[in-house]
């Protein structure tokens, strides 16, 4: 299990300063504002895409223009948009399992055992 994080009030938004340097202050579910050193305030959410497995950082926009319960409530719009990828993916996958296919590429790798597959399954397109 993960460490749980503290979650963010209005008032540390407000208190943070800039650095020499950018950091990052973290509200937990993905949920970041980098503190840039020349004082912008941004705000970030931090997830995994999940057709790719790569970190991507997705900008909601700008403090104070965007407040934490918005910077909140657009990270959990985000989730389901997420999710909802997730499941066509997963859909995807299946449908490539009902055809017998570990995945598109074996396919593509290998045309004849994929037409001969489909015509066992379906009959010859001739006949």
């Amino acid at each position: 299990m993960g460490t749980q994080a503290t979650r963010l009030s209005d008032v540390k938004v407000r208190a943070a300063k800039p650095k020499e340097k950018d950091y990052i202050l973290t509200d937990g579910d993905g949920l970041q504002m980098r503190v840039r050193a020349n004082g912008s305030k941004l705000w970030n959410f931090n997830y995994i895409h999940p057709a790719t497995k790569k970190r991507i950082n997705m900008g909601l926009g700008t403090f104070p223009e965007v407040s934490l319960a918005q910077a909140r409530k657009r990270t959990v719009e985000s989730s389901r948009d997420r999710q909802t990828t997730q499941s066509a993916s997963q859909r995807d996958n299946d449908l490539r399992g009902e055809l017998g296919l570990d995945s598109l590429e074996s396919a593509q790798r290998d045309p004849i055992g994929f037409q001969k597959a489909e015509e066992e399954k379906y009959g010859s397109p001739r006949s």
